[in-house]
């Protein structure tokens, strides 16, 4: 092998040649004397190291996904909830995306304009756009997409929900229209892709940032189809018959165990600085804090179990990051029960619970007490609005009184399913369980899975007692129409819950206030017509009781830079990321 040598390294030998030849100077040139240079030139060269190539920059994260629902939700077009996300933007990139302050910046577009009447939505994409494997992605990638994953025969259902907004999507979801060009989402060129709305939707450009929005390959889910050849593109999105227009690309997959990344080399926001990205699913928490604390993680998600520890440990307190998330977690009341068909007596019941005392005494740093649904940071978030519902007993016992029963005793007993398997929700709900009875001297039993302690099927029991469940929502995009529309509008007719129709929720006035502000492309307006959509559902007629909006806690290595924290559960390895030790 030949060895090269740099500039430095030719001096070195050069010097060292020119003193053998300095001491022979005076002696006639001989073979041994330039033996004798020969020699000293390759000592030189051998004591040289060898140039290596710089090892990988390599992160190493641990993400409780698989207790969330990835499976075949890494596929954008079935994808629809916060641990799948997180896989998808991995993976695949979508016209735009969100920055850490809510902000929406490009992401495959490079810029977009929108109709006067607000209904035209153009996006002219960056040039010479490439899949992982170096091949064209263009316009018409991302038309096949989204009418893909509106279809109604795809494998797992589609993204109705997310694509609902536009023009022609219901009929061709319904089957009422069967002609995909009549969804009107149309690649013009290469570069410019037209998307056209039902209505003025002053939040669409959010909705853009979701998965149903990504461009997927064509040619992985026509190999996967090819091999399994029953309809179902079976894992089209694991190596080896992905390709990626995201930021990194999955090399290994072993589900429920580990996801191993490497840095997409055609990523439209340049290479990204992280060359290799290793994601641990690693459920046990004591087993997560210490690979953190010996340095094998460099990111983590703070157990609860753990918040306590780490602020009374002044170093551990010093990599911990806390942020706000966009969601809510609150109880849902089962409607169709006549104890509780009064208002007043669901008022009486926001009235018996102290968030104050839940958050600060029984849960600390597990979030801030909530009087409204929509979280703080959105559009109609009003801080003022379900103050007449804070804690009070005196208040939560006259209204039980005027909605009907003057004598607790009276009461049926209350039910609370909240879902087993949480520590966290264990301490929560118990507590909750003890406010209410000292509170409004009722009986309250808790139901944390699927049937009470009596072995009665919850199902067999609801709409015959009084029923409240606990419901997260976090948001799938930072707008208030996510939260209002999805949950607790009334259902379309085709709905089969209307089979049922004394279990639906509709409220009319509700209703009109929502799609009054979703079609509202002012914000000032917007926020107006929230402000009243939250007095019917959390105060007037109330259907939710707020608890509390969630924070998160993080452990970063200082030296782990460049992290991208959204605050929708999110925090993003993206391109400038990056690790300085």
């Amino acid at each position: 092998m030949v060895q090269k040598l740099d500039r430095r390294e030719f001096l070195q030998a050069a010097s060292a040649a020119a003193a053998v030849y300095a001491l022979a100077a005076c002696k006639p040139q001989t073979v041994e004397v330039e033996k004798e240079v020969t020699r000293v030139v390759e000592k030189v060269v051998e004591a040289t190291p060898v140039p290596t190539s710089p090892e990988p920059i390599t992160a190493n994260i641990n993400m409780a996904l698989n207790r969330g629902d990835i499976g075949d939700a890494g596929e954008p077009g079935c994808s629809g909830a916060v641990n799948s996300y997180y896989m998808n933007y991995m993976m695949f990139a979508a016209l735009v995306r969100l920055t850490d302050k809510l902000e929406i910046e490009p992401d495959l577009a490079d810029t977009w304009s929108v109709s006067d009447d607000g209904t035209v939505y153009t996006f002219k994409l960056k040039p010479d756009l490439k899949w992982s494997d170096g091949s064209p992605l263009t316009a018409h990638d991302f038309e096949w997409s989204i009418k893909r994953n509106l279809d109604p025969k795809m494998w797992c259902g589609g993204q109705f929900w997310q694509l609902v907004d536009i023009k022609g999507s219901r009929a061709y979801y319904t089957g009422e229209n069967t002609d995909p060009d009549s969804v009107a989402v149309k690649a013009i060129d290469d570069l410019t892709l037209q998307v056209e709305t039902e209505t003025p939707a002053g939040y669409f450009i959010q909705v853009c940032t979701l998965p149903a929005f990504m461009a997927v390959p064509k040619a992985s889910v026509d190999k996967a189809l090819e091999i399994n050849q029953e309809g179902r593109p079976q894992d089209w999105w694991k190596p080896p018959l992905g390709i990626y227009s995201g930021p990194f690309m999955p090399v290994e997959w072993i589900t429920d165990l580990r996801v191993y990344f490497e840095a997409n080399p055609y990523y439209a926001h340049g290479k990204p600085l992280i060359d290799k990205l290793n994601i641990h699913m690693i459920q046990n928490t004591a087993t997560v804090m210490a690979a953190y604390e010996v340095g094998e993680l460099d990111m983590v998600d703070l157990p609860e179990t753990e918040y306590l520890r780490v602020i009374g440990d002044e170093e551990l307190l010093a990599d911990m990051v806390t942020s706000k998330e966009l969601g809510v977690q609150h109880l849902v009341w089962d409607m169709g029960v006549p104890a509780t068909e009064d208002p007043r007596v669901r008022q009486a019941f926001a009235c018996a619970i102290d968030k104050d005392t839940l958050m600060n005494d029984v849960l600390p740093g597990v979030g801030s007490p909530a009087y409204q649904f929509l979280a703080p940071g959105l559009i109609g978030y009003n801080p003022e609005i379900g103050q007449e519902l804070r804690y009070d007993p005196d208040k939560a016992r006259k209204l039980l009184s005027d909605g009907g029963f003057p004598n607790p005793a009276d009461f049926p007993e209350m039910l609370i399913n909240y879902g087993a398997g949480s520590t966290l929700y264990q301490t929560m709900f118990e507590a909750i369980q003890a406010m209410v009875q000292d509170a409004l001297k009722i009986k309250v039993t808790l139901v944390p899975g699927d049937q009470t302690s009596l072995g009665v099927k919850l199902a067999d029991m609801r709409y015959k007692q009084p029923l409240v469940w606990r419901q997260f929502w976090g948001a799938d995009y930072p707008d208030p129409h996510n939260f209002m529309v999805v949950l607790y509008t009334c259902p379309p007719p085709q709905a089969a819950v209307w089979e049922t129709p004394e279990r639906v929720l509709c409220n009319p006035k509700f209703d009109e206030l929502v799609w009054q502000a979703a079609a509202e492309t002012d914000n000032t307006k917007r926020a107006e017509l929230y402000r009243l959509c939250e007095q019917q559902l959390v105060v007037e007629n109330p259907f939710v009781i707020p608890l509390y909006y969630p924070t998160r806690h993080r452990l970063i290595k200082p030296y782990l830079k460049n992290v991208v924290i959204i605050p929708q559960s999110f925090v993003m390895i993206r391109e400038t990321t990056t690790i300085e030790k």
